[in-house]
């Protein structure tokens, strides 16, 4: 049978490592990654293997021949450009027989023949093996039915879309009729691309579990974790060598009478360990290395011919081949050395510390700095921007990892990080232009005006990056991010340079006030800090008579004096002549309201949004669409919309939302009253519900099968007579939060228990 593996990677998150190999080479035990792949498709009877190939194609070729010492026959396929997962396999491997599609950088003992059998059964075009993982948010999750047919893929969901905890774990069997799907000689991506098409189109694509092991070596953190679980007999490899109890030794391995070990401990062929050295659990020892007398080695993975010099102490490390660690060097947990790399006598390299091949640590010296930010589970990134308390280095990380070379972003902020951040900007080759703190609004107008490739806007412990229109960074832009932070690569040749201060905020002031004047009666506004200031003077710019207020203990203590707008941490809130105040789903409602006023015929709102969107678009002839979380999603979509330029500025900027108020009432002659009789009176109710991590996509999945109507397109919405809610994870913290709306305020908060009471149940362990 045949099969194709997919061998073409880089693996930049598993740098240093794969500085001089590429990813599918990187050894496990005493052969490579892909190595141990072949062997298990040849075990199940797939023994005419194509490998598609890019990054240092001749080093894969030269290091696996013909395939027969692993029981296959290979043959090979180079990729000129990249094509995509499923670009390179049509390249690769039409034919007129089912194919089974194999990652190369995959540790897997699953059932491969059982998943053979089950395609048949069920006639698929494609079947995906599925695996379940305790954090699915770092994979492409499947969502099945019963009978195992895929109903939605949601490739690496944030928390708020984690409906499922089946993992795509990359390994597929296909009928030759799907690859003639693919487009030929472009990039094209299974999960991206082919999976969603053919479930649109109705063809039949199932996932099987096939149980067994599988760990995807993605990151450093996955591949010491794969060879601990090698070694603590989770997966059916054999684990090579002879054993005597729980250790292991390759032929030719010498372990002095001296030593102490203290398995699962794997030492390989020719290694020597020396009399008072220590080796703890889950240490593995590639062939040829030598562990001098008082060194200790725990839960560490050393490459072939590394050296551990007398008293060097190892714990938590990855050290590639022909390292040297000198005497007395400590080596602390989450540590990654390449090739060649050389710690001198006494020298420190501290957690998370990536040391390039061929670099050499100096006696005594401790290096602190290279930490790897990018954790698999706790993303850098929140529900909006950059969670963290920065300090100098860390903001320099940052803008480095934003920073283009040649290209020209915009810088804004009070904190003290900030000079660190346009310092990291310029060290990545960018022209950078500090400019004076102002509403966010006025950075992402001046992001556009002036033709920026992006900015950076630091404000409390939030750091938030814009692209060139002006929106966030979507989440593909994030990994990306995340990535150059945490490996510290080289800066470019050429430094960028810092240009004058400049103060956006008279421009964007200018656009808000442009070619309109108020004619009305005062207008009041209620709050502190920087946006109010802002309100007051657009509004004193635009000729309105302007009150301020400073908030009162209660809504019922605020002005039946005439119209106005509150300012604070929810954003807007609207006060028509009466003092009513519309607030919560209600401001919502009138932003959407506005847009649609304004020309927008198709919008799209983040999940959480108030339902009152939908009631108001048949009005209009509009549409609303949900998003994904987080804002740059809905804003760039809308913004790619008819009418989206004013949509995106009345819904997400409150100095927007107010000015178009205006704006309305004196082009309409009427009131806020009669702007707002518009919107009906709905009550929001909101619950926050604890959950550990590895749980939220168990329990999310479980609600979404059992309740009637419940949509999982963005969130977990359900409705009924009494109104709607919607059940949104956190990147930020284990919670997931209830938004119920209701016609009754009873009713609101009865959904919100009502859907509390069924998420701890689904969360209690015998669910």
């Amino acid at each position: 049978m045949r099969a194709c593996i997919l061998a073409g990677g880089q693996g930049t998150r598993l740098r240093p490592l794969t500085c001089d190999v590429p990813k599918p080479l990187v050894p496990f035990f005493h052969q490579p990654v892909i190595a141990w792949g072949l062997e298990h498709l040849a075990g199940h009877g797939f023994t005419h293997v194509t490998a598609t190939l890019q990054y240092r194609a001749a080093d894969v070729q030269r290091a696996l021949g013909d395939g027969k010492r692993y029981g296959v026959s290979m043959t090979y396929a180079l990729e000129e450009k990249p094509l995509g997962t499923a670009g390179g396999v049509r390249a690769a491997c039409m034919g007129n027989e089912t194919l089974l599609v194999y990652p190369g950088d995959a540790i897997c003992d699953m059932d491969l023949s059982a998943a053979l059998a089950f395609h048949r059964q069920r006639g698929a075009a494609a079947t995906l093996l599925l695996q379940r993982v305790p954090a699915p948010q770092s994979y492409g999750v499947v969502v099945c039915d019963s009978t195992g047919r895929v109903q939605r893929f949601i490739e690496k969901p944030d928390a708020a879309r984690t409906l499922s905890d089946a993992a795509n774990t990359g390994i597929y069997l296909l009928e030759p009729e799907v690859l003639k799907l693919i487009p030929a000689g472009r990039p094209y991506d299974f999960a991206r691309d082919l999976f969603p098409r053919m479930l649109e189109e109705g063809w039949k694509v199932y996932g099987f579990e096939a149980g067994g092991y599988w760990c995807d070596i993605g990151d450093i953190d996955t591949y010491r974790a794969a060879h601990r679980d090698v070694l603590s007999g989770t997966t059916m490899f054999k684990i090579p060598g002879k054993r005597q109890g729980d250790i292991w030794l390759g032929e030719g391995a010498q372990v002095d009478a001296g030593a102490v070990i203290s398995g699962p401990v794997w030492i390989g062929a020719n290694a020597r360990v020396y009399d008072g050295a220590y080796l703890g659990p889950y240490a593995t020892i590639g062939e040829g290395s030598i562990i001098e007398s008082w060194a200790h080695i725990i839960d560490s993975v050393l490459g072939n011919n590394v050296k551990a010099g007398e008293g060097a102490g190892i714990e938590g490390a990855i050290l590639a081949k022909d390292t040297c660690i000198g005497k007395d060097a400590r080596v602390l947990p989450g540590t990654a050395i390449g090739c060649g790399a050389m710690v001198e006598e006494g020298a420190e390299l501290m957690e998370g510390v990536r040391l390039w091949p061929g670099f050499t640590v100096a006696r005594g010296v401790r290096v602190t700095h290279g930490a790897s930010t990018c954790d698999r589970q706790r993303p850098a990134f929140g529900d909006w921007g950059v969670v963290a308390r920065l300090d100098g280095q860390d903001a320099f990380s940052w803008g480095r990892a934003h920073a283009k070379a040649g290209g020209r972003y915009g810088v804004m902020g009070e904190a003290a990080a900030v000079s660190s951040l346009i310092a990291g900007y310029v060290a990545g080759g960018a022209i950078v232009t500090p400019m004076k703190p102002a509403p966010l609004g006025a950075l992402r107008y001046a992001v556009r005006s002036l033709g920026l490739d992006g900015a950076a806007w630091l404000y409390q412990d939030r750091l938030l990056f814009l692209a060139e229109d002006g929106i966030e960074i979507d989440e593909h832009q994030e990994r990306a991010m995340e990535q150059r932070h945490s490996l510290q690569e080289a800066a470019p040749d050429t430094q960028g340079s810092v240009e004058q201060t400049l103060d956006v905020w008279p421009w964007y002031l200018g656009y808000l006030c442009a070619m309109w004047q108020w004619r009305g009666n005062t207008v009041h506004v209620y709050g502190t800090g920087p946006l109010t200031d802002a309100a007051c003077e657009v509004l004193s710019r635009a000729q309105v008579r302007v009150e301020r207020h400073y908030p009162l203990d209660t809504q019922a203590d605020w002005a039946a004096e005439g119209i106005g707008f509150a300012f604070g941490e929810g954003g807007i809130r609207f006060i028509d002549e009466q003092g009513k105040v519309y607030g919560g789903a209600q401001s919502e409602g009138i932003r959407t309201l506005l847009a649609f006023e304004r020309g927008a015929r198709q919008v799209f709102v983040p999940p959480g949004w108030t339902f009152l969107a939908e009631n108001l678009a048949p009005y209009y002839e509009a549409r609303v669409k949900r998003c994904r979380p987080g804002v740059a999603q809905w804003q760039r979509r809308t913004l790619a919309a008819e009418g989206g330029n004013t949509a995106v500025g009345v819904m997400d900027d409150p100095l927007q939302a107010m000015v178009a108020v205006l704006k309305w009432m004196q082009a309409t002659g009427k009131t806020m009253q009669e702007l707002c009789a518009h919107i009906p009176k709905i009550y929001r109710y909101e619950q926050v519900v604890t959950c550990p991590k590895d749980r939220l996509a168990h329990a999310l999945g479980r609600i979404a099968t059992v309740s009637p109507g419940a949509v999982g397109e963005e969130g977990l919405r359900c409705s009924d007579a009494r109104g709607r809610v919607v059940l949104l994870g956190s990147r930020e913290a284990p919670i997931i939060r209830i938004i119920a709306e209701g016609w009754q305020a009873e009713a609101a908060e009865e959904m919100a228990m009502d859907w509390q009471n069924q998420l701890e149940s689904a969360l209690r362990p015998d669910h």
